[in-house]
Formats: C-alpha cells, sequence, structure tokens
C-alpha cells in the first residue's frame, strides 16, 4: 500500500494526461482517473470498475474503504470525492490534494470539450469552493456541483496520520484562534459582497475580507498546522440571519479589515486631490521657471522685468494665451493683484502670466510704446 504522500505525489504526476482503465469503454472519463488511482495506491488489489461516479461511494464500501457522507466529518488530502451533477446524471469524481473551505483538487473531464461524455478529458487542477451545505463550486465558477460525500483509500499511514491530528486539536484547543472559521454571505447584503469569503477570528473578534485565494490558503494552512484540523466553512443567508444576531452578541468588528466599495472610492478620491495639489504646484514652479528667464528680454526698459507682482488699474481680459484673440475665461478687476510668473510680447501688447483655478492665464499689461494698464511691484 502506498502512504498518502506518495499518492498526492503520483496523482500530480499526472496532470494533463488523459488517464484511461481497460474497464472502462469511455476514454479519460472522471472516474477513470480515480480508479486508476485506487489500483495504483493498493497494488492493483482494489478498484473501481464498471462504476459511474455518481456510485462511487457505494462500491467503496463495497470494497471495505471508509466512506464519509457530507456533514459527517472532514476530508483529508487523499481522499476521493463525489459531487451530485446537475447537468448530467453520472455525478463527477476527483481527489482532494488540499482541504478546508476552498480545497485544491485534481479531476479529469473538466475541459468542456465536445466528446467529452464518449471520449473523456485531461487530468486537471482544480480550485474549490467547499461551503457548510455541501456547495462544492468551482473557483472561478464554472457550473454548481453538490459535495455528496468522500472515501479515504487504505493507506498504510492512515492511523498516524489520525493520531497526529487527535493530539493537536487537543493540543490547539487551548490557543487563541480555535474556533475561527470562513464564512459567506449567500445573497450578500449592504456590509458583506455575494461570492467574497470572509474570516471570523475569535482571537480578535473581528471579521476580515479574504482578498484573494492566497491569502486564504496561508490561513487555512496556518490554522490547520496549529489545530490538526481544518476550518470550517459556513453559509449564511440574509432570510436568516443568524450571522448578524451572533456579532451582535459578540459585539464583533465587522469591518475588520475589509474595506467596502463606498470606503475604497472616498480613498480615491482623496488621492486624487492631493495629486491634483501637487500637479499644480509643478506647473507653478515649472512656469516660473520657464517664463521668468524671458521676462527681461519681452519687455526691455519696462520694469516688470525685476518686479513680481502686476495691479491693474482697469479692468482686463484674462485669457488663455497671450493673444486678444485668445479665448477669454474671466476679467482682472481694476485694483486686483495677482503674482507674476512669465510675461510676452504678442499684437502689440506686452502681457504678464499668471495662475488662475490652477491654468496659466495671460492679462495685457501694456500697449507697446503707449498706455499702461496697470502697475508692477516688488
Amino acid at each position: 500500500m502506498a502512504t498518502t504522500q506518495q499518492l498526492l505525489n503520483y496523482a500530480q504526476s499526472l496532470t494533463g494526461r488523459k488517464v484511461t482503465v481497460a474497464t472502462n469503454p469511455y476514454g479519460g472519463q472522471c472516474v477513470a482517473f480515480v480508479d486508476h488511482l485506487t489500483q495504483w495506491a493498493t497494488g492493483n488489489k482494489y478498484n473501481l470498475a464498471y462504476t459511474n461516479a455518481i456510485d462511487l461511494l457505494a462500491k467503496a464500501r463495497a470494497n471495505g474503504f471508509q466512506v464519509f457522507y457530507n456533514g459527517s466529518g472532514t476530508p483529508q488530502p487523499g481522499d476521493i470525492w463525489v459531487t451530485r451533477t446537475y447537468g448530467h446524471p453520472y455525478g463527477h469524481t476527483g481527489i482532494f490534494l488540499t482541504a478546508g473551505g476552498q480545497p485544491v483538487t485534481l479531476e479529469q473531464n473538466v475541459d468542456g470539450n465536445a466528446d467529452a461524455l464518449t471520449n473523456g478529458g485531461w487530468v486537471r487542477r482544480k480550485q474549490r469552493l467547499l461551503y457548510a451545505n455541501g456547495t462544492m463550486n468551482y473557483s472561478p465558477w464554472i457550473e454548481q456541483q453538490t459535495l455528496i460525500g468522500w472515501f479515504r483509500l487504505p493507506l498504510t499511514n492512515q492511523q498516524t496520520t489520525s493520531t497526529a491530528t487527535k493530539t493537536a486539536v487537543k493540543k490547539g484547543k487551548k490557543t487563541g484562534m480555535y474556533g475561527s472559521h470562513l464564512f459567506s454571505v449567500k445573497e450578500g447584503d449592504n456590509e458583506f459582497v455575494k461570492g467574497a469569503v470572509y474570516l471570523y477570528n475569535t482571537a480578535t473578534n473581528a471579521v476580515t475580507g479574504m482578498h484573494n485565494s492566497e491569502e486564504l490558503k496561508y490561513v487555512q494552512e496556518n490554522y490547520r498546522k496549529s489545530y490538526g484540523e481544518d476550518m470550517r466553512m459556513e453559509t449564511y443567508s440574509t432570510q436568516a440571519p443568524t450571522y448578524r444576531r451572533l456579532f451582535a452578541g459578540l459585539n464583533t468588528d465587522t469591518k475588520g479589515g475589509y474595506t467596502q466599495f463606498s470606503d475604497v472610492k472616498k480613498q480615491l478620491t482623496a488621492i486624487t486631490n492631493k495629486l491634483n495639489q501637487v500637479e499644480s504646484t509643478v506647473k507653478t514652479d515649472t512656469a516660473k521657471t520657464a517664463e521668468l528667464p524671458n521676462l527681461a528680454g519681452s519687455l526691455k526698459g519696462n520694469d516688470i522685468a525685476n518686479k513680481q507682482t502686476f495691479k491693474a488699474s482697469v479692468n482686463l481680459n484674462i485669457r488663455e494665451a497671450a493673444s486678444i484673440t485668445a479665448n477669454k475665461v474671466a476679467i482682472l478687476q481694476a485694483g486686483e493683484t495677482v503674482d507674476i510668473v512669465g510675461s510676452a510680447t504678442a499684437d502689440g501688447y506686452y502681457w504678464v502670466s499668471f495662475m488662475r483655478n490652477n491654468k496659466l492665464v495671460y492679462v495685457a499689461s501694456k500697449v507697446q510704446g503707449g498706455d499702461t494698464y496697470g502697475e508692477v511691484f516688488s
């Protein structure tokens, strides 16, 4: 007999291959893959010949294997599972590589090829979401399936693993995070997003959103190492909101690091405003650096070259460019002062530029060889 680790290693070596057995005339079916694994792990002592996936648990029981139905235990890596399918009556099967609320599996004939029911498919590594009610969907979602149960092959290290697990559980119950669980809210509500997975942490009495599969995997693996068992996965419903009563009774922090979209939007708006302020400052500094050296050359004989402030003596049109044909954007009122950032000569006028509403704008300050429309001073 093989060990669990040997079985897992061998199963993974078959990834991408079409595994067949002589007793199944339909090629690489899902059941052919687990039948092959059973024969390999038991040295050909047992097989799952002439069986559809939906009937595998009965076949396994007839072989004397340990059989578990959903809700009667916790699946372990190396266990062979059976799900009910809704697109056809044959069921589906595969092997758990990891356990917990988001198990990784190996399963055959999942590509959806046109001849899948007659010629089968290939062994693929899949990510699943397993809920307390037995729903075991793909992640990302492909189709709905329901876990019926699983069976455990008679591997050589089975008793040792069980003893180690019991010891770890007994020891782990004394620590703070024991009893934490994962959950999702079936319909979603104004706080919990439909389809998202959350962690209720008993150590901190807080709920935290799981942001990706790697984060979830890390939590599950560390919990398993600490307590010798898988963290349970619950599915709550707004129709019977027991989770609300639970968290209210425990005074739980349900924000717990999970940021809702409205909060993200506020944060992004604040960041955008800050960036606009920085950009405005950069533009102002750049304009001053670029245009001030041109001031003296453009206004020879005019003391604007050494001044920084312009005070209008009459109402002046503020324009987008140094031109009498440029768009008018506002009026510079008589007596109003502005900080000069540059100058230009065009259309028979001297122009000064300044910043208004984060934009560089211009007013005519003097007619070349004629009237002055304002005062320039330090």
